[in-house]
């Protein structure tokens, strides 16, 4: 679907909990809460599209996306050059480029605040966003976005992977987006978390005692990693396999 998306001349998102314009402007407010943003798999039709229209409740305009990016940018914590217009003609390639410039652990939080009705789905909505190709076994539960991360592991070695929980040090909460981090500037570029470490904090709690270790159980647990960038090494390291 991903693929369509970023086939199609224009995409229009209905936000049926959202009023219309009126002589005051758009309510950001209503906007922000919208459920539309906390769907798993709007994530794509928000980011694929050359062209994205929001409509109100009652079908009328709202705003193209590239006019709403920095409020957008607020509410998803996507850097707002997925959010600006593309050519049609260079949009498949261009926001291919993009996404694989941009760290796992990044693209991963876009999905730390979103949902699904089924569990296998929060994964499978994540494959076009992360470039990759599996399949689709709908009864698998939690085991799905193993699975995706045992693919990532096949063909990258972007380490912020294994980034997820991480976090940094105390910093000024005053900015909405901190400054952006690598896993290099860190003490900590790969560590395992033990279900029975005090520190997991319910992480790694799961029905299915085959996910442990360094994957992670869900994109919940990569909350706050939208800042982490891709390594920066001179000499590019094989995929973990």
């Amino acid at each position: 679907m991903m693929a369509w998306y970023a086939k199609s001349k224009i995409c229009y998102a209905h936000l049926a909990d959202v009023p219309p314009i009126t002589d005051q402007g758009l309510d950001e407010a209503a906007f922000s809460r919208s459920r539309w943003f906390t769907r798993g798999w709007t994530l794509q039709e928000l980011i694929a599209p050359c062209h994205l229209l929001f409509l109100a409740q009652d079908w009328s305009d709202i705003y193209e996306r590239g006019t709403l990016a920095g409020l957008i940018s607020d509410i998803t914590g996507i850097s707002h050059s997925f959010l600006q217009v593309r050519l049609y003609s260079e949009n498949s390639e261009s926001l291919k480029f993009e996404l694989i410039s941009t760290s796992i652990a990044e693209r991963m939080s876009w999905a730390s605040n979103r949902e699904t009705s089924r569990i296998e789905d929060m994964a499978y909505s994540l494959l076009g966003i992360l470039q990759v190709s599996m399949p689709l076994l709908y009864g698998e539960g939690s085991a799905a976005f193993r699975r995706l991360q045992e693919e990532i592991i096949k063909y990258s070695d972007d380490q912020s992977l294994f980034a997820w929980s991480y976090r940094a040090p105390e910093q000024d909460l005053s900015h909405k987006r901190p400054i952006r981090r690598s896993l290099l500037e860190g003490i900590v570029s790969f560590f395992i978390v033990f279900e029975t470490s005090p520190e997991c904090s319910g992480a790694m709690q799961t029905d299915d005692s085959n996910i442990s270790g360094i994957l992670a159980e869900s994109p919940a647990a990569f909350r706050g990693c939208g800042d982490i960038v891709l390594c920066d090494v001179k000499k590019p390291t094989p995929p973990f396999r």
